[in-house]
């Protein structure tokens, strides 16, 4: 919703599609259940850049228009990420 285009998701979280995050890809095995593919989410890498914020949505939370949407990822995941130190250059 933050950018406007739906469909879109992280590796991570489509683990539970069956997403294979080692090839990077929708499995051949889905073929075979008939899934419509097509009707699956865009996958990202968590941090890549899906777009920016739409009109509505920087307006509705007070950001600015350009401001980027990045992949995330599943909670149980982030847990182990170190914390990022602050960008001193990001204000």
């Amino acid at each position: 919703m933050l950018t406007g285009r739906f469909g879109h998701s992280d590796y991570n979280n489509c683990l539970k599609l069956g997403y294979d995050a080692e090839a990077l890809r929708w499995p051949d095995w889905l073929d075979s259940l008939g899934i419509n593919q097509g009707l699956l989410p865009e996958v990202h890498k968590p941090g890549d850049e899906i777009g920016v914020l739409s009109p509505d949505m920087a307006k509705t939370f007070g950001l600015r228009a350009d401001t980027r949407v990045l992949a995330g990822t599943t909670d149980g995941v982030a847990s182990f990420l170190p914390p990022v130190p602050p960008n001193p250059d990001i204000a």
